[in-house]
């Protein structure tokens, strides 16, 4: 038996693909559909997945705790083996969970595995990260996102290998360690570092512990639109999950520096903005958006919020 916790926000489009992917798996799973206060048809829709299949069980937030938060909400009441985190904009292919599983069957000394992530063309994309320091952050923040997705393409391989982490659209993990860690750290509301933060608690310091992603199994990545939906969230809490992030496990230096790489990559998306703002409403929601971002970086800095707690 699998356990899967699946976050949803606005994500009515999405969902009834993944659960056919689900069903198609021959493996006996378990589903948790955490919804958080998606403002579309999603509620409705997995109240009526609930009660119709005894596999799936709803969880209708009233309020967005966030992704890491409403990953960690069925946590106490998981009793299968292995426990996935799948994301709803997920393509399951044939047999994946349970070459997932089957991985960490022999392989005692891995506490997470994940599959290759493919575009819906076939072409694998960039899931995973071998590292994660200032430079890696300085080139997702500063270069524009088709240019990183296409240097990324040239230089990363596909084959077995450990990883520092992998995406968390799809990961499966042992249950006794994913609540032995006490799951994901709720401070990431909404940014890639939320699984890197996790895979670095799940080796608990011990070399001899990986994170493999595993080409066998795989899975197409869909382009979500729920991010789409609250683009000032997103950009928000992905510029508060970095220099969170830097802070918490390379000290205030790190997480001063991730701070002026996040300031000076939204600074410059809002000059870019404004250039375009006068011929193009989007640009002037963008400019919005960036200018509030950078005003808050400094009004709500992490590294002083987090170097206050006891």
């Amino acid at each position: 038996m699998l356990s899967v916790i699946t976050v949803t926000y606005n994500s009515v489009t999405e969902i009834p693909e993944f659960i056919s992917s689900l069903e198609s798996q021959q493996v006996a799973w378990q589903l948790w559909l955490v919804d958080n206060a998606s403002h579309d048809e999603t509620p409705e829709l997995l109240r009526s997945l609930s009660t119709a299949n005894s596999q799936i069980r709803a969880v209708l937030n009233t309020t967005n705790v966030g992704l890491a938060a409403a990953n960690n909400q069925p946590l106490a009441d998981l009793h299968s083996r292995y426990t996935a985190i799948i994301n709803p904009d997920v393509v399951l292919h044939a047999g994946a969970l349970g070459k997932l599983a089957s991985y960490l069957d022999d392989h005692a000394n891995v506490v997470a595995v994940a599959p290759v992530n493919v575009d819906e063309d076939g072409t694998p994309h960039s899931s995973f990260h071998r590292g994660w320091g200032l430079r890696h952050l300085l080139v997702w923040r500063l270069l524009p996102g088709r240019l990183t997705k296409w240097l990324y393409s040239r230089v990363r391989r596909y084959d077995e290998q450990d990883v520092l982490f992998a995406s968390g659209a799809c990961i499966l993990m042992r249950t006794a360690d994913l609540r032995g860690i006490g799951g994901y750290d709720p401070q990431y509301f909404l940014t890639v570092e939320d699984v890197c933060d996790l895979c670095i608690r799940l080796r608990c310091g011990d070399s001899n512990k990986r994170v493999v992603v595993y080409p066998g199994a795989r899975i197409t990545h869909l382009k979500s639109r729920s991010a789409v939906a609250v683009p000032y969230v997103t950009l928000w809490y992905g510029a508060y999950g970095s220099i969170y992030h830097f802070n918490k496990h390379h000290g205030t230096a790190a997480g001063l520096a991730a701070f002026l790489i996040v300031a000076l990559s939204t600074s410059l998306r809002a000059v870019a903005a404004a250039v375009r703002a006068p011929f193009d409403a989007r640009y002037r929601t963008s400019l919005t958006n960036n200018c509030r971002v950078l005003v808050r970086l400094f009004t709500d800095n992490p590294v002083f919020q987090q170097n206050k707690q006891p």
